[in-house]
């Protein structure tokens, strides 16, 4: 009995090879390109969400930009200059400024509201532990209760306001000839007013 074997060519071994690397690349490309697309997919999905939320903003800027534009056309038309109101917490303590509007206040208020003896005084800018500047004011004035209230609520209303942290009122009765004894009030305030910081007047260099 004669036995036969058969032997594959080298044409056949090459492509059975070929196919065997072919198949490993593609499952080796699998493996590492899947999740390198999760991976991009995820961040596509916060980049769309980051964009439609930026878009979402700027609408919202849009939509207050045109707001505020409207309501400066209506201030503007009732005279009111908001180029002022930089000067509610200036830059530096300002203590010029700040005593030409103290004396516009007392001045005024000795003319209309009857309120007599008006000192103040301005002392220098301190800046306290929370890193605010505060230039402490003190008050003193005599007049009636009403108009001595009035007084104060023109300090705390200027433009630069005046925050009073004690008011005190002391009542005194002055003897008349003519009538009844008539009561004296005096009015005793301190308080302060703030600014952003401090000029080389007040600060040290090392």
């Amino acid at each position: 009995m004669k036995l036969t074997t058969t032997s594959s060519s080298p044409s056949q071994t090459a492509i059975t090879l070929g196919a065997l690397l072919l198949i490993i690349g593609l499952v080796v490309c699998y493996l590492f390109l899947v999740p390198q697309l999760k991976q991009a997919n995820t961040a596509l999905a916060k980049a769309n969400a980051d964009l439609a939320s930026a878009q979402g903003n700027l609408t919202n800027i849009t939509t207050a930009s045109t707001h505020v534009a409207a309501l400066k056309q209506k201030l503007a038309a009732r005279n009111i200059d908001l180029n002022q109101i930089s000067q509610v917490l200036p830059a530096t303590e300002d203590i010029p400024s700040l005593y030409i509007q103290i004396q516009d206040i007392m001045d005024t208020a000795k003319g209309d509201l009857g309120v007599t003896n008006g000192t103040y005084q301005i002392a220098d800018p301190v800046k306290t532990t929370a890193g605010d500047i505060q230039i402490p004011i003190s008050v003193t004035a005599t007049g009636s209760y009403t108009n001595l209230k009035t007084f104060i609520a023109r300090f705390e209303d200027n433009i630069r306001p005046i925050t009073f942290t004690s008011i005190n009122f002391a009542v005194s009765s002055t003897p008349s000839d003519s009538g009844p004894s008539t009561d004296k009030v005096t009015l005793t305030a301190t308080g302060f007013a703030r600014s952003q910081g401090l000029s080389s007047a007040y600060t040290t260099t090392p």
